[in-house]
């Protein structure tokens, strides 16, 4: 997988964490379901001096909630739920 499409899957699965979070207070990527690849996490949690996450089991969580709005609303604007509807004239 390419860089740019890492990058999307990661602030997808950001937003899902983020819309999650409201309902249900969950804070943890799983690889298995959260289409952000195993070894992806594992670089992130590795990458010194800045971890964007940290493993805590079988899971990855974000280091900090802002990164992960960040992502998050990285993933609504470059998404069709970001888009002004067309000004009807």
């Amino acid at each position: 997988t390419d860089a740019a499409a890492q990058k999307a899957d990661l602030a997808t699965a950001a937003w899902r964490l983020f819309a999650a979070r409201a309902g249900s207070g969950r804070r943890h990527l799983l690889p298995a379901s959260d289409s952000v690849s195993e070894p992806l996490l594992k670089a992130l949690a590795s990458s010194e001096p800045t971890r964007l996450v940290r493993q805590a089991g079988g899971s990855f969580e974000f280091v900090h909630d802002q990164m992960n709005a960040y992502l998050a609303a990285r993933h609504l604007a470059r998404s069709d739920l970001g888009k002004r509807p067309a000004n009807p004239s």
